[in-house]
């Protein structure tokens, strides 16, 4: 195991036994976030907008500026983060911006060139994001948690969702969203599937009307469900109300021309 030390003094540490005792390492060199690489002492870092890569534990090593598309800095006490990729040479970089949009860029040299495969909204600071690479390549995951108020009964419910994408974020393969109660326990759990980019539904939570952009993508009709599975409405309209509906979450699904897109609903 390698690990990073925090702090000006910060350095690399080295386990041989699964992370009971560690070893200082000399004369490494420090960054803020970091992964390891392929064999001993290969490893991925990052420090402000510059990126590092050594293959001896930091006796030596390269760097690479990334341009401020890829990386701003510090948002919120949220640094950048580094995450090694399933192939040698393949990095990915995650950054907040200041429009509060998360972004994770993918280099396949060894961080010399990058390019975007995920970029969220603009949004509240109270929704965060966490990146997950796979090892199999091109894969990836989007974390992304949400804290919601409802009114009856009134209280506070985490809302996860897990993107998986694969193709380096071409494809949306399955969108996985749970509802946590403040005890941690799973109250709902829905699942959304879709090309990325398909078809956004707003206001969501919403108290009545819903609104569907499916963009370029034709839409032949929705059909809303409860989470029991039970039909509550179909519509081929892309502007309806649901205001008779119970407050909850539901599940609608979208019959497009490229297949079944689906999305949860949240009614207020």
């Amino acid at each position: 195991l390698l690990s990073i030390g925090g702090g000006a003094g910060g350095g690399m540490s080295k386990s041989i036994n699964y992370g009971l005792s560690w070893i200082k390492l000399e004369n490494t060199g420090y960054t803020e976030n970091g992964d390891i690489g392929f064999k001993e002492c290969e490893f991925y870092g990052l420090s402000l907008n510059s990126f590092y890569y050594t293959e001896s534990c930091y006796n030596t090593y390269s760097t690479a500026i990334i341009d401020s598309e890829y990386v701003f800095g510090q948002m919120g006490g949220l640094f950048p983060d580094v995450f090694r990729g399933a192939n040698p040479g393949g990095v990915y970089v995650t950054s907040w911006f200041p429009d509060w949009s998360f972004k994770a860029s993918f280099s396949a040299d060894f961080g010399e060139t990058f390019r975007v495969v995920y970029h969220s909204d603009s949004l509240s600071h109270d929704k965060q994001y966490r990146f997950m690479s796979d090892r199999e390549a091109g894969v990836f995951y989007i974390v992304s948690s949400e804290p919601i108020e409802t009114s009856e009964p009134w209280g506070w419910y985490m809302s996860v969702c897990i993107e998986h994408y694969t193709d380096y974020g071409e494809v949306l393969a399955g969108v996985y969203c749970h509802d946590l109660t403040r005890d941690g326990i799973i109250t709902t759990g829905i699942e959304e599937t879709g090309k990325r980019d398909g078809i956004v539904v707003y206001p969501n939570p919403t108290n009545g009307q819903l609104i569907v952009d499916s963009g370029k993508l034709k839409v032949k009709k929705m059909k809303i469900y409860d989470v029991f599975g039970r039909q509550m409405l179909e519509t081929n309209k892309t502007v309806f109300d649901i205001a008779n509906l119970p407050a909850g979450v539901y599940v609608m699904k979208a019959e497009t021309e490229k297949g079944m897109i689906t999305k949860k609903i949240i009614k207020q």
